[in-house]
């Protein structure tokens, strides 16, 4: 059964450059889920996979992919070696990654590893 988040529409992907990295990913006090994959069809890929988690975990954590002029530089400050990869940030601190495509479901299961629990008081329909 579908709740009412899990039926909300698809949000828009936030973009990150090194103009916004700071104040986006860094100053946040909302977990952050930063897509870091070059342009092309792996990308068209893994950015529906994301729209898919947009609905469900929209006030647990803030969905977002890297500009592609960005990409470079930011693998260098974070020593990452291949793409796709999947960071999460909370508060300027870097709480987990994923490297490698990923589904729904393996996202969520690293999001489920990496995020606070999700509250369980789901209003029962009558």
């Amino acid at each position: 059964m579908k709740t009412e988040v899990d039926m909300a529409p698809l949000q828009p992907m936030h973009i990150i450059s090194n103009n916004n990295f700071e104040a986006e990913i860094l100053a946040r006090d909302k977990p952050v889920l930063l897509m870091c994959v070059p342009g092309g069809q792996v990308y068209v890929e893994q950015e529906q996979v994301l729209k898919q988690l947009s609905g469900p975990y929209r006030k647990m954590v803030e969905i977002c992919c890297l500009e592609e002029d960005f990409i470079n530089g930011f693998k260098k400050m974070y020593s990452i070696k291949g793409t796709p990869v999947f960071l999460v940030f909370h508060r300027g601190q870097e709480m987990g990654r994923m490297l490698g495509m990923a589904d729904k479901e393996r996202l969520e299961a690293f999001l489920e590893r990496i995020l606070p629990p999700r509250s369980t008081n789901k209003r029962k329909k009558r």
